[in-house]
């Protein structure tokens, strides 16, 4: 008979590539107070800077009563300001 031990890193790695797809395929979202806890920005700065940068991030209105940040774009945005330094 086969041993479970065997197939354990196999079923393991397949763990890890279908969880690893699912990530990559959902879009995460974030509120102000967590873009601005991840930017180091005070949410009345980003307010100001989505009216007056237009290579800022833009927020989502995902319902009539809840506004988000898609977390890939702010992920961008923060590395692009880094290689400008």
């Amino acid at each position: 008979m086969f041993s479970d031990d065997a197939y354990s890193p196999l079923i393991e790695r397949s763990i890890r590539l279908c969880v690893d797809w699912m990530e990559n395929k959902m879009q995460r979202f974030l509120r102000l107070h967590e873009v601005a806890k991840l930017t180091t920005l005070s949410e009345s700065t980003i307010k100001r800077r989505e009216k007056d940068d237009p290579d800022f991030i833009r927020r989502l209105k995902i319902s009539p009563r809840r506004i988000v940040f898609d977390a890939d774009e702010v992920d961008g945005w923060m590395k692009r300001k880094t290689e400008d330094q």
